[in-house]
């Protein structure tokens, strides 16, 4: 067909259907650009709110009560041995379940210091207390031990101390919640031949069982006396071992 057979309803269909085109374009190229605007409006907000989250946790960990060096140097001097460390922690701290979560709102593990100055703790405050009092003692060996129940159970995990001294291994629990609901603090003298085993008859015998796994947690002697947030701190943490494995 020649130029001159087109008809003015053809052209008129034409232009109708670029009109349509652009506007269209123009729709998406407006929708595509609020996307855009939106997803760094989303960046920003994240970023405001990570930096205010940051803030408040920093003001937070700045209101625990911490004593001096000295103060903290002098109570861990005074202990001689495991069982002095665990009379030592019973008779000065008053031990709350989760008290991280309600002093602080978050998970937060206590130094010696923070756990002194706050005369407050949980399981796990009253486990790093105890390894920072021995810490400097070569005659002992501690490792926090983060027991795990199983994924399905939402009930808070434990920690509690396992203690090395002449070779054999015992544990002390604080804050610990008994298989009857009760609450008890509980001192396993050293008697077993490794730490996997004392683990395995704490769980048995005092929790009712319920762990189904756990790994031990390091840190070193000035770490656990005057450290902040250790839960966030690197640690020398062991690979999960289920129960009924060998530990070593």
């Amino acid at each position: 067909m020649g130029l001159d057979e087109c008809s003015d309803e053809s052209f008129e269909g034409e232009l109708s259907a670029l009109k349509k085109r652009m506007h269209r374009n123009k729709v998406l190229g407006g929708l595509a650009g609020a996307v855009v605007a939106l997803g760094l409006l989303a960046g920003h907000a994240i970023m405001y709110r990570e930096a205010a989250n940051e803030m408040w946790d920093i003001a937070v960990e700045e209101s625990i009560n911490r004593p001096s060096a000295a103060e903290i140097e002098g109570i861990a001097r005074g202990v001689d041995t495991p069982e002095d460390a665990f009379s030592k922690i019973n008779a000065d701290i008053a031990f709350v379940s989760d008290f991280d979560k309600i002093r602080l709102g978050r998970h937060y593990w206590l130094s010696l210091q923070e756990t002194y100055g706050e005369r407050r703790g949980d399981c796990a405050g009253g486990a790093i207390a105890f390894a920072a009092m021995l810490s400097d003692d070569p005659k002992y060996s501690v490792k926090l031990v983060c027991l795990r129940r199983p994924q399905a159970d939402r009930r808070p995990n434990h920690m509690i101390a396992a203690y090395e001294s002449n070779g054999l291994w015992g544990a002390v629990s604080f804050n610990n919640k008994t298989a009857s609901g009760e609450e008890q603090e509980i001192f396993i003298p050293a008697s077993f031949t490794d730490i996997g085993s004392v683990i395995e008859y704490f769980d048995t015998e005092y929790a009712g069982s319920i762990f189904e796994s756990y790994f031990t947690v390091g840190f070193d002697e000035e770490e656990l006396k005057f450290g902040r947030g250790l839960h966030d701190s690197e640690q020398d943490r062991s690979p999960p071992i289920m129960f009924g494995q060998d530990g070593d």
